[in-house]
């Protein structure tokens, strides 16, 4: 006996959140179309990653993270609560040149998205206790974070770095 096929609640609350995400995500049709909200956030990471730490875009601090984010780090400064220090944390970034990040991984589910990455920067100023010689020093590590977004923003990450030859040349 044929049944018919269940349809999903007419509540929109997807697409109603993927709407509201759409602006703070650029070009997202795939997802757009599908609401899929694994989609959008990993879309959100992607752009994170490009104009926060390659572009280090304080516009984008402003529109991706959220006003009560709370940061993990491993190393000090430990926890993070606030856009205000977030910022002071973030600032250190504007010290480092060339910055390009390698996604490799990229896995969501529901709010929250791990990625796996590489970063490579020349150090120019003073970045978080390392203070380059004459000469700017490459760096390079690889990172693999937690991201968890809300509305449309990062409301918390957990990060984990590199083991051995982190700070190598």
């Amino acid at each position: 006996m044929l049944r018919p096929a269940r349809q999903p609640p007419e509540t929109g609350s997807v697409a109603a959140v993927a709407q509201r995400r759409s602006s703070n995500v650029g070009d997202l049709s795939r997802a757009d179309q599908e609401g899929n909200i694994s989609e959008i956030n990993k879309a959100l990471v992607r752009r994170y990653l490009r104009e926060v730490v390659e572009e280090v875009s304080e516009a984008a601090v402003d529109e991706l993270v959220a006003e009560d984010i709370v940061l993990h780090e491993p190393d000090p400064p430990g926890v993070l609560r606030g856009i205000s220090a977030y910022k002071e944390f973030w600032r250190q970034f504007k010290n480092l040149g060339d910055t390009r990040v390698e996604i490799l991984d990229l896995v969501a589910e529901g709010d929250k998205v791990f990625a796996r990455f590489n970063v490579s920067a020349l150090i120019e100023g003073r970045f978080f206790g390392l203070d380059p010689s004459a000469e700017p020093e490459q760096w390079h590590h690889q990172e693999m974070s937690i991201y968890r977004f809300r509305d449309g923003q990062l409301a918390e990450s957990w990060t984990g770095v590199g083991a051995p030859g982190l700070w190598a040349e």
